[in-house]
């Protein structure tokens, strides 16, 4: 299980130690679940969740799931191909 609680805290400039007494764990805690070594029972998931304004479903992925909202690449590949395009390559005629 991957989660994203990194990337949420973030999102509100809380610390490790913030979070974790917000929910009522060690900073420990919060630390083994970020890196993936700790599966939340059910309630602490749900207080993590709320603590951060997320989902569950958002906040915590079996490792063969995308994100709900994945980040978007800087530049489209479709609109990189047409920058790259000349316009006698289009069929415009120029």
């Amino acid at each position: 299980m991957r989660t994203r609680i990194k990337e949420f805290r973030a999102r509100y400039d809380m610390t490790q130690e913030e979070l974790a007494r917000r929910v009522g764990v060690r900073r420990e805690t919060i630390l083994y679940m970020e890196a993936g070594k700790y599966v939340p029972s059910l309630k602490l998931a749900h207080d993590v969740s709320k603590a951060l304004g997320a989902g569950i479903e958002g906040l915590f992925l079996f490792d063969d799931e995308e994100p709900p909202n994945p980040p978007v690449p800087a530049v489209s590949p479709a609109i990189d191909k047409r920058a790259r395009r000349s316009p006698a390559a289009s069929g415009d005629g120029g």
